[in-house]
């Protein structure tokens, strides 16, 4: 999930810049901070009680989209601070480089911390993607109605000097968020944690045959004893093979419900990157959610994506790549939920 806000230069308005998310940490596949150690490793409770170790999630916008995403964050199982982390890819298209910043607009909502944070020089053409990490909120913890939205306003500043004092032009923007309270007002219809040692439904595909395996673990997880693990023997592969998780969410007998999302958690070893081998979700062959960033390795990210309402789903989540005998990674989830109310 990747969210887009691309402004066009003209004569009045000197910069352009394009924000992204994704991941969704925030939430287009809003992309998330990890400021914490994993949830568990192997098999062993982390200390100082539980927590996922990232904040952010949200929904997927088409790559170039130029638009704004809302992010989405199911608080359950977050940390007491939830750190948020939006993309930013600047574009310098003036005549001249320049010194950017990014701080709050304005006094930011209560509960809310933003501070700012210097992006350093950006030349003539140049184009710099930065993780913003300077929006935190405090856990609500509970949400009496099961969904709050609450908005935080930014801005992009250019100066000539690397004191930051001489602006020379800014453009302001707005990040959405809805936090999602799944023990509040919402109906649980699906809810696999891979603790009876299955698969609970979920398979594989391919672009080709590889070898990939699929099997429930207990090296880390989020809900005890394990999670659904992905990978490959090291020596079994075909370069360049993609595998997907897949399930099938069928709708029957939950007729009458107007919204609905899909919430888990998922780590990876490796984060790939672009069109070709981004992590992604998919619905059907739809593109929902992609986190537009690497995010950290072998870290718990916890995303929750809106869910088709009435609909029988196919979700593909992406995945798993071996391009050699030592060149491959695994994905993990747990935590799986489908809420509607």
């Amino acid at each position: 999930m990747r969210i887009v806000a691309y402004k066009r230069i003209t004569k009045k308005e000197k910069i352009a810049f394009l924000t992204l998310a994704l991941a969704a940490v925030i939430c287009i596949f809003a992309v998330i901070q990890h400021v914490n150690t994993p949830l568990q490793q192997q098999g062993s409770p982390e200390s100082g009680g539980s927590g996922h170790s990232v904040k952010w999630m949200g929904v997927y916008v088409p790559w170039g989209e130029n638009t704004y995403p809302d992010y989405y964050v199911c608080i359950n199982d977050l940390r007491d601070n939830i750190q948020m982390q939006i993309a930013i890819q600047i574009n310098n298209q003036e005549n001249s480089g320049y010194y950017f910043k990014i701080e709050p607009s304005g006094s930011p909502p209560l509960n809310w911390t933003i501070t700012p944070m210097t992006m350093g020089y950006i030349d003539v053409d140049e184009m710099k993607t930065f993780a913003y990490n300077g929006a935190s909120r405090v856990n609500p913890w509970t949400i009496p109605e099961g969904l709050k939205t609450e908005q935080i306003n930014l801005v992009v500043k250019a100066f000539y000097d690397s004191g930051y004092t001489q602006l020379y032009s800014q453009d302001n923007f707005n990040v959405t968020f809805h936090f999602i309270d799944r023990k509040s007002g919402w109906t649980i219809l699906y809810n696999d944690n891979f603790d009876n040692w299955s698969t609970q439904g979920w398979g594989r595909e391919w672009n080709y045959w590889g070898g990939s395996i699929l099997y429930p673990t207990s090296e880390f997880y989020t809900s005890f004893p394990c999670s659904l693990k992905l990978s490959y023997p090291i020596m079994s592969g075909t370069p360049g093979i993609r595998t997907w998780l897949v399930k099938t969410f069928t709708w029957e007998n939950y007729w009458g419900y107007s919204e609905a999302y899909f919430i888990f958690s998922f780590r990876t070893d490796e984060w790939r990157t672009g069109e070709d081998f981004a992590h992604y979700v998919k619905y059907d062959d739809n593109i929902v959610f992609h986190p537009g960033l690497a995010l950290t390795p072998n870290r718990w990210f916890q995303f929750a994506v809106p869910w088709p309402v009435d609909n029988t789903t196919t979700v593909r989540i992406f995945g798993s790549t071996w391009m050699g005998p030592y060149d491959f990674s695994s994905i993990y989830i747990d935590s799986v939920y489908v809420i509607a109310r």
